[in-house]
């Protein structure tokens, strides 16, 4: 006899901020994965045994509609968030021309959130923006997905 089958949560419970963790922290050294069953985030440091990663390899491979990858954060995903804020949330002309020329230098994500961190009336309103579109991209990769979900905020 065959084990039983489980069956995702209809709609899934998801916490969002930890989600939002995982889009922004999904990097060359880790990655993390939604089990749409349950509604984990599986966390995978790289840098683990080569045994460790081919057994979730595996486990993935084997249940392609249970585990879903979160997709790392690019450079260009990164930069587009950065001009956005800039385009939509800096009204001072010296403070946007600043930022502007951050954002088209090399090193421009940890410039930004320097300059960013400096001056705190930029930094609530970027706050805000961060997750403001944070939030869009979670539910549009969600949605490409077709998970029946909801927020329960942490």
């Amino acid at each position: 006899m065959l084990p039983k089958r489980k069956i995702a949560q209809n709609p899934l419970i998801l916490r969002y901020h930890r989600l939002m963790d995982a889009f922004a922290k999904s990097d060359d050294e880790r990655d993390f994965y939604l089990d749409k069953v349950e509604g984990f985030i599986i966390y995978v440091n790289l840098a683990k045994d080569q045994a460790s990663l081919d057994s979730l390899e595996l486990e993935v491979k084997k249940n392609p509609d249970r585990y879903f990858a979160i997709p790392k954060m690019t450079y260009y995903d990164s930069k587009k968030i950065m001009e956005g804020f800039l385009n939509e949330k800096i009204y001072d002309i010296d403070t946007k021309e600043k930022l502007s020329d951050i954002i088209h230098s090399r090193d421009s994500r940890e410039k930004f959130l320097e300059f960013i961190y400096d001056h705190p009336a930029e930094f609530e309103k970027w706050q805000q923006y961060y997750q403001e579109r944070s939030r869009i991209r979670i539910i549009e990769w969600l949605r490409g997905y077709d998970f029946d979900f909801v927020f329960e905020e942490d």
